[in-house]
Formats: structure tokens, sequence, C-alpha cells
């Protein structure tokens, strides 16, 4: 009872007994707390504004590069599908725009081709074939508007 009355009264006024393992574990989480603050403030906060395809995920990824080091498999993998998808609009637009590249496309023997890959799925296979059958035309296209 009388161990209950001092609990009381030091709860009442503020004062509190700890134990030695307490005010250990108290002085651990104050350091870590002061470490994770250290971290805290050497860290740029940047705030990157622009319309859509501006660039601002791509300087954030060379940032990372250069100033954090390199990206892990896990993450490397999981731009995969972006990556496939990037080669297939460059390969589309080349594709469905030529006139900026060659000549107009309804000249082009492969417009079968064409239309095939922007219906089908991507994966490598696919793209491979469909590079190594662009390839040549695209660039004697280029080249014969060029004169060369």
């Amino acid at each position: 009872m009388d161990s209950l009355v001092n609990k009381m009264k030091c709860a009442v006024c503020g004062s509190t007994k700890y134990t030695n393992e307490e005010k250990s574990q108290s002085k651990r989480i104050d350091k870590q707390l002061k470490r994770w603050q250290k971290e805290e403030e050497r860290i740029v906060k940047l705030l990157l504004l622009g319309i859509g395809e501006s660039g601002k995920s791509t300087i954030t990824k060379q940032m990372r590069i250069i100033h954090i080091g390199d990206f892990t498999d896990s993450e490397r993998s999981e731009k995969v599908p972006d990556i496939r998808r990037n080669v297939k609009d460059a390969i589309l637009h080349l594709v469905h725009n030529p006139i900026h590249y060659a000549e107009r496309r309804s000249n082009w023997h492969n417009g079968h081709s064409c239309e095939f890959f922007y219906t089908c799925a991507v994966d490598t296979q696919t793209i491979r074939k469909v590079l190594e059958g662009c390839k040549t035309l695209i660039i004697r296209k280029v080249l014969e508007k060029w004169g060369m």
C-alpha cells in the first residue's frame, strides 16, 4: 500500500523513479533520435514541377544514380515492362509518323507489320523481330530522303 501511495505521489507531482534499465533505454532512444535528426538535416528536398513527360522522373533517377548508387536487381526488374513499353512507343512513333523520318506511310511496304505491332502484346521476341524488319527499311528511307 505504501508503494502505491509513493507511485501516486510521483504521478501527481510529475516525478517518477526510473530503473537503470529504463534510463539506459531512454538514452538509447534519445541517441537514435539525434542520429535520425542529423540524417534528416543532411537530406536536400527538391520539389520538381512540370507538365507530364517533361523529365521529372528522369532527373530524380539520375540524381539517385549519381548520389546514392545504382538500382537493386528487384528495382531493375520492376522497370522492365516500362522499358519495353517505351521501346514499343518509340517504334510506333517512328512507324506512324514517318513523314518526319522518311516518306509517307502509305508508300511503305510494311503497313501490315506496323498494324500487327500496334496491336500486339509487348515481349522481347516481338520487339526484336520488328526492330530487325523495320531497322533496315527505316534507315534506307532516311538515307534516300537525305540523298545519301
